[in-house]
């Protein structure tokens, strides 16, 4: 079969052409089923290293790794006659996958870090406000490219320089002159003041080293986050590499994933 290219008319041409042609030919009434597992925090080499013998040795349902942009995916295909059976099939495979790299799972087929991120705030009924320096206000806008982020996302600032950390988030300038701006201290204050500032129920801080030059003698890739929930504050630390714009991009995702690790804890 031979298709167009451009989405809107392949899933055109598939429904109204190409699925009734296959249903006209499929006398054992056979059908195909597929999942998507998404996984955030592992490379395409790593996971395809830990699930090597069952990715070789699965015929149906099939498993096939798929790089994405900061991400990796695994599709499952099945193909069988019984919904019931396939779903069964389907389950076994993905819990022997969860095994192995369960940790990294973040979602299923069209999910994305942050539409799970305003999925979780949704469901504990949590505003969430951002401070962000390194990447410049990108996670409040990739947050609220989510249908229906408005009913959490209470605002945000970008405070780059160390003025507007201590203006705005009140950040207390002796932490800045002890440890710097990038630092574990410096997100927590600044978590916690911008939840403070906007009466919200999280707080999310960025603060790191973009590139191309190191910051406050911190190497390139360096990055600290900050979640203060309504009752706890955790600072995570991450080291990332790529170019600037590799970095940045990557940072707000690590934002949404260290969000999304707190509620694995309370799970």
């Amino acid at each position: 079969m031979l298709l167009p290219g451009p989405p809107q008319e392949l899933k055109t041409m598939v429904k109204r052409e190409l699925e009734p042609f296959l249903a006209e030919r499929n006398h054992a009434g056979a059908f195909f089923r597929s999942r998507v597992l998404r996984f955030f925090g592992i490379g395409e080499s790593a996971l395809e290293e830990t699930l090597k013998d069952l990715i070789h040795e699965q015929t149906n349902p099939t498993i096939a790794p798929l790089a994405g942009q900061d991400e990796v995916t695994l599709r499952l295909t099945i193909t069988e006659t019984d919904e019931d059976r396939a779903t069964d099939r389907l389950n076994k495979t993905e819990n022997k996958i969860l095994e192995r790299v369960g940790e990294y799972l973040y979602g299923y087929n069209e999910d994305s870090l942050f539409s799970k991120s305003v999925e979780y705030l949704q469901e504990k009924n949590w505003s969430v406000a951002t401070a962000e320096s390194m990447t410049g206000g990108g996670l409040m806008q990739q947050l609220t490219e989510i249908a229906g982020a408005s009913s959490v996302t209470a605002g945000g600032m970008v405070t780059y320089s160390n003025e507007m950390k201590i203006k705005h988030l009140g950040v207390n300038p002796d932490l800045l002159v002890e440890h710097g701006a990038v630092s574990e201290a410096c997100a927590k204050q600044m978590a916690e003041g911008i939840r403070d500032r906007y009466e919200s129920a999280v707080g999310i801080s960025i603060t790191g080293v973009a590139g191309p030059d190191t910051l406050e003698n911190k190497a390139v890739g360096t990055l600290y986050i900050g979640i203060a929930l309504p009752n706890q504050t955790t600072v995570y630390k991450r080291k990332l590499t790529g170019n600037r714009e590799t970095i940045r991009r990557r940072a707000a995702k690590e934002a949404c994933s260290c969000l999304l690790l707190e509620k694995k804890k309370g799970d």
